[in-house]
This record gives C-alpha cells, structure tokens and sequence, in this order.
C-alpha cells in the first residue's frame, strides 16, 4: 500500500519528459549549472518566491463507503528553463514554447498504463512565463502545473 501517490507521478513525469527531449536536462527538482542549454524541472517551485517551497500538493478523501480505498488528487510543481547563452530572446522563448506545447500534448495523450491507479491527468490551471536577462544570455522559465486524480488501493 502507498501512501500517497505524488512520488510514483512525479517519477513517471520525469521519465515522460525525459523521452520528449533529446537535448533537454530533466530532472526530480531543480539543476542549475553555468551551462546554457534547456531544463526541465518535475517537483520545482521557485524557493525565491516563497519561504516554504511546495513540489507538490494533495488531498486525500475516502473513495467508497465500506472500503479502505482513498481518492487522491493534487498537482505537480513543474518548470521548464531554457537559456541559450546569448542575447537572443526570441529565439529562447520560442523554444520554451515549443517545449510548453510538447510537454503538453504529451500530458493530453499519455496512457499512464503502468500507473491504473491514475484517473485523470490534466496540464495545470496556471502558468506563468518569466522572461531574463543573465550573465549567461536570454532566459525563458516556464513555471506549471501537473494536475491529477488517483485511486489508491489498500
């Protein structure tokens, strides 16, 4: 029995992302190293933002009368941040859309075989784009979320 299934999502995020992106550094919360390049970030919430980062959030309720099973549903802090090592902002921000869109049609058409106990996934309701400038060159960060629903069997 699992406790909750936010890790057992978060891994399969990760391992789903990983397999879009040739070029791309996916990782469990954030990697960040002087090199330019893209990243994705399953689990990320930016701690400068808040004091108290969240990777995920959940709740849990009883699923039927009479059994053990739960319903959990919650989502998934996740990023996407691209760099490219120049001034060129344009350039970085459309590969940060073109990761967004990919990300996300990946999310409307995953089976999640392996994971049955998965009943809805759903690209989060927010999603915020931060534009920069670094002594590395253009950056785009893409903050979302992953949302989902679970039954969670005794």
């Amino acid at each position: 029995m699992t406790a909750s299934a936010v890790p057992i999502f978060m891994r399969a995020l990760r391992d789903g992302f990983s397999a879009l992106f040739a070029d791309a550094e996916v990782t469990l919360g954030v990697h960040l190293d002087a090199t330019p390049g893209a990243r994705v970030w399953v689990g990320y919430d930016d701690p400068t933002l808040q004091s108290t980062p969240t990777s995920a959030r959940s709740q849990q309720a009883l699923a039927t009368m009479g059994t053990r099973n739960r319903d959990e549903a919650g989502e998934v802090s996740c990023a996407v941040f691209v760099e490219n090592g120049d001034g060129d902002m344009d350039a970085v921000l459309s590969e940060a859309e073109g990761m967004v869109d990919q990300l996300g049609h990946w999310l409307v058409n995953a089976t999640f075989q392996d994971l049955p106990q998965f009943t809805t996934v759903l690209f989060g309701d927010s999603t915020q784009w931060l534009m920069d400038r670094t002594e590395y060159g253009a950056a785009v960060l893409v903050q979302f979320s992953v949302a989902f629903k679970a039954r969670i069997y005794p």
